[in-house]
């Protein structure tokens, strides 16, 4: 009976197999479980299922997979590697360990060591990272991801001009990404090289014109250089784009405000309003706009909103 329940495990993974080819995950799986409830020793099945489960994103039901092939095949470093993906993405501990034995087991796939960065990275180890990506490149690792992560960990430690140049390494691979000058733009603007930041930005804006965060903060920098008609005219486009965004409207408030136009940055304020009445900021520029245009009265009332809610705010707090 055993050889007959193995070949009708066969069945199901070819099955399965035919499936995966099809694009079918979700009957793919119902096969794979059904092969592997027939020969539960099988790694074969049982890797199959794990990957399954690593496409679908049910790390929970992987990791138990993954427990059950250490058991079976303890020297596959590709079981450990995907044990160790899913232990991550459910912000696990383990999953330095078991990148480690993947590492120890097979050290010339650099995908290993880019999934040990990550970790390492995430748990605010920044230079032991940094190893790891380089390990990677020098393993032939040589695309847009691992030239992002450098930068990403490059950022961490506050080296910004290198991690610039792991960005323009990164979008020599996909240079009609409009991400990549946009993170430039950020790190730019946090040098305050404010002109640097607005070539970066007309980079971006000239590839995809419709990124609304991408003009609002073009807008905050124009701002910051005094350049008011232009930093209006990025603001206008960025609401236009993404009306529900209040940051944009309060944005454009303040620089209403600030060049002097009182009766449209209320209507900003109101536009606010309607939709989040307790949004303290907006009763506080629409008490600004008030008592500039003299109606004393009104702005009192805005203030005193404003005081209640953040007062209101800090006894929560």
């Amino acid at each position: 009976m055993l050889w007959i329940s193995k070949r009708k495990a066969e069945d199901f993974y070819k099955l399965a197999m035919t499936s995966l080819k099809a694009g079918d995950l979700d009957e793919a799986l119902r096969n794979l479980r059904q092969a592997v409830n027939l020969d539960g020793n099988n790694v074969k099945y049982r890797k199959s299922l794990l990957d399954i489960y690593v496409k679908l994103g049910l790390c929970e039901e992987a990791v138990k997979e993954a427990q059950k092939l250490t058991e079976l095949a303890p020297d596959d470093p590709e079981i450990h590697y995907k044990f160790a993906l899913c232990l991550h993405k459910m912000g696990k501990e383990e999953a330095l360990n078991e990148v480690e034995k993947a590492i120890k087991l097979n050290y010339n796939n650099p995908e290993y060591h880019v999934l040990k960065a990550e970790i390492l990275n995430d748990e605010g180890y920044h230079e032991d990272a940094l190893l790891e990506v380089e390990k990677a490149i020098r393993l032939g690792k040589d695309d847009e991801y691992i030239h992002y992560l450098k930068a990403e960990i490059l950022k961490e430690e506050n080296r910004l001009m290198e991690a610039i140049e792991e960005l323009e390494k990164a979008s020599s691979f996909n240079p009609s990404s409009t991400f990549y000058y946009i993170e430039k733009a950020r790190i730019y603007t946090q040098l305050k090289w404010y002109e640097e930041a607005l070539e970066e930005y007309e980079k971006a804006c000239n590839l995809n014109d419709s990124n609304d965060e991408c003009h609002y903060e073009k807008a905050i920098v124009l701002m910051t250089l005094h350049r008011c008609d232009d930093a209006l005219n990025e603001l206008n486009k960025a609401i236009r784009l993404n009306p529900s965004r209040t940051e944009y409207r309060l944005a454009k408030a303040k620089l209403l405000i600030v060049t002097g136009i009182y009766e449209e940055a209320l209507d900003e304020c109101d536009q606010v309003l309607k939709k989040d009445p307790n949004n303290f900021e907006a009763h506080e520029l629409k008490a600004e706009a008030l008592e500039h245009l003299g109606k004393n009265e009104e702005a009192k009332r805005e203030f005193e909103v404003v005081y209640r809610l953040t007062h209101d705010k800090e006894v929560f707090d």
